[in-house]
């Protein structure tokens, strides 16, 4: 298996010629890495991992180039649906359902959306970039109402005959859920703390991953994101579990699972 990170929390995982496509999304930040629209309309499995907008507003668009169904939440789905996508097109997925297609089984587990700590968003209000991207955080607000989380975060658990994945959208996991473990690989998404070094690393012990690959540490969407300092980020991961892998992929590259 493979995969492949386009900024955000945009993943595409690929088996031979069957690929699934996870929170597709282009940068509002232009300064950063634009992921092509016939890549993403190309794929015909979209699997949306929570409702906000830079997870899902990108989702109609996509679907109208190619022919791909998107698997997700049921407010997702009426998202989706009040944007003019046709319920045919949509599956809606409940924590314990199971989808197989071609060589992949995903299994659906209930998550967690991250809580923004207070100096996060104190950092995130209070600063200058509110001024430089004032069109962004316009933008953001007026769709802020629209693109609801409420509750229904999923992860996903991926597997093919030989490689084993879990994939999160977003970095809290509710106390009264039993998680797979020793995965071959583990997706971290790292934004929306500042605490982000401390908190990550007691997620980690609970799954023992083999592997971890980090994704959402970008600054796509200022002034409402940040650039998540990795190198430190990695430091202390290195402290805490000198024989994990840890994985920071550029955009666009190939990783092999």
């Amino acid at each position: 298996m493979e995969l492949k990170w386009f900024g955000t929390a945009s993943v595409m995982y690929q088996e031979g010629e069957d690929k699934l496509l996870f929170d597709p999304f282009f940068p509002l930040n232009k300064k950063l890495y634009q992921p092509s629209l016939a890549e993403y309309a190309e794929v015909k499995h979209i699997f949306i991992t929570h409702g906000h907008f830079d997870h899902l507003i990108d989702v109609p668009k996509i679907l109208a180039k190619g022919q791909a169904t998107v698997y997700c939440s049921e407010i997702v789905a009426n998202t989706l649906q009040q944007d003019g996508v046709e319920s045919d097109r949509i599956v809606i997925l409940n924590p314990g359902d199971s989808i197989e297609t071609g060589p992949f089984t995903i299994n659906v587990i209930k998550g967690r959306h991250i809580v923004f700590d207070k100096w996060m968003l104190f950092k995130t209000i209070c600063n200058y970039r509110m001024l430089v991207y004032h069109a962004n955080f316009r933008k953001m607000l007026k769709v802020s109402s629209k693109f609801q989380e409420g509750g229904q975060t999923l992860l996903y658990q991926i597997k093919t005959k030989d490689k084993h994945v879990v994939h999160l959208g977003s970095l809290n996991l509710p106390e009264d859920q039993v998680y797979p473990k020793n995965m071959d690989m583990l997706l971290i998404p790292l934004q929306g703390r500042s605490d982000l070094n401390d908190y990550t690393m007691p997620y980690i012990k609970l799954l023992e991953p083999k592997t971890v690959l980090l994704h959402h540490f970008d600054d796509s969407f200022p002034p409402v994101s940040s650039t998540v300092d990795t190198k430190e980020f990695s430091k202390k991961f290195k402290e805490c579990f000198p024989e994990i892998e840890l994985i920071v992929p550029r955009y666009g590259e190939v990783v092999t699972i």
